[in-house]
C-alpha cells in the first residue's frame, strides 16, 4: 500500500503561510526590509568569488602566454 502525502504537503504549505502572516502581523516593516538585506547580503558574498575567478582567469591567460 503506497502512502498518499500530498496531504502532508498541502499542511506544510498552510503552515508557512500561517507563519508568514503571522510574522507580517507583529513585525510589517521589519520582516521586508529584512528580506531584502538577506538578498542583497547573499548578493554582496556571491561577489568576491566572481572577481576572484576573473582574477585566477587572467592569470591563468597570462601564464599560457609566456
Amino acid at each position: 500500500m503506497a502512502k498518499d502525502y500530498s496531504n502532508v504537503q498541502v499542511k506544510r504549505k498552510n503552515v508557512l503561510v500561517r507563519l508568514f502572516k503571522l510574522l507580517m502581523s507583529f513585525y510589517p516593516v521589519m520582516l521586508p526590509v529584512m528580506l531584502v538585506l538577506l538578498v542583497f547580503n547573499a548578493i554582496v558574498r556571491s561577489l568576491p568569488s566572481v572577481f576572484m575567478q576573473q582574477v585566477i582567469a587572467l592569470i591563468e591567460d597570462a601564464g599560457k602566454v609566456t
